[in-house]
Parts: C-alpha cells; sequence; structure tokens
C-alpha cells in the first residue's frame, strides 16, 4: 500500500476540478433544444461524466490520507 502525499492529492484534486471546468464549459455551449438523438445522447454522457467527476472531486476532499494498492 502506498499512502498519497499532500502534494499528489492537491494536484489530482486540481486536475480533476480543472477536467470538470472544461466539460462544464463545453456542456453550457450544447444547443438547448435536444431535437435528435444523437444531441440527446451527447448531453447525457457530459451530464454522466460531470456527476462522475463530482463524486470523485467530493472524495478526494472527504478523505485527507488515500491509499493505493500496488
Amino acid at each position: 500500500m502506498k499512502c498519497l502525499t499532500n502534494e499528489e492529492r492537491n494536484m489530482i484534486l486540481h486536475g480533476l476540478k480543472e477536467n470538470w471546468e472544461m466539460l462544464h464549459h463545453e456542456y453550457q455551449g450544447l444547443s438547448v433544444v435536444t431535437d435528435t438523438a444523437p444531441k440527446k445522447n451527447r448531453k447525457e454522457r457530459m451530464e454522466a461524466e460531470m456527476k462522475e467527476l463530482e463524486r470523485d472531486i467530493e472524495m478526494m476532499e472527504k478523505h485527507p490520507v488515500i491509499y493505493l494498492a500496488n
């Protein structure tokens, strides 16, 4: 088992937040009307990705000590 240092944890957390920001910016640029199946699928996929990133960010913020299995 390896314990993440605070620096590694902060770098990962920062990267997750940057990814969420980029995805959110792209999501905001989507058409409001989702009249076709590809538009609807893309919007749903982006929402699922943002939700997953939000869960990961919340988990990283909640637990100050994180162990990784080798």
